[in-house]
């Protein structure tokens, strides 16, 4: 699973907008989950360790949906692997020649 929002922002970060018509049509968009996100958002700030509220409602997604989450930033979202999310590291795009 890659987060379009987040995906985008890097685009336009590195002037590479054309990417979201790569994602966009090799891709299906899920709406956000957010009820299980609120549950595991709960039981994180009881632990001490919160994740924040774009990182918890991208995980929660993952989680149940079934997905990996493609992310650069793995270490970041470790402390989910107790509610079965699957990571998978950096993902990288071929530029069109």
């Amino acid at each position: 699973m890659i987060v379009y929002f987040e995906f985008m922002t890097g685009a336009y970060r590195c002037n590479r907008i054309y990417y979201g018509a790569i994602l966009k049509s090799s891709s299906k968009m899920i709406p956000l989950t957010i009820e299980i996100a609120a549950e595991i958002e709960a039981k994180l700030m009881k632990d001490a360790c919160p994740l924040g509220p774009r990182g918890i409602l991208i995980a929660a997604t993952a989680i149940v949906e079934k997905r990996p989450l493609w992310t650069r930033n793995v270490r970041y979202f470790k402390r989910l692997k107790n509610y079965s999310l699957k990571l998978v590291g950096r993902l990288t795009i071929q530029e069109p020649e």
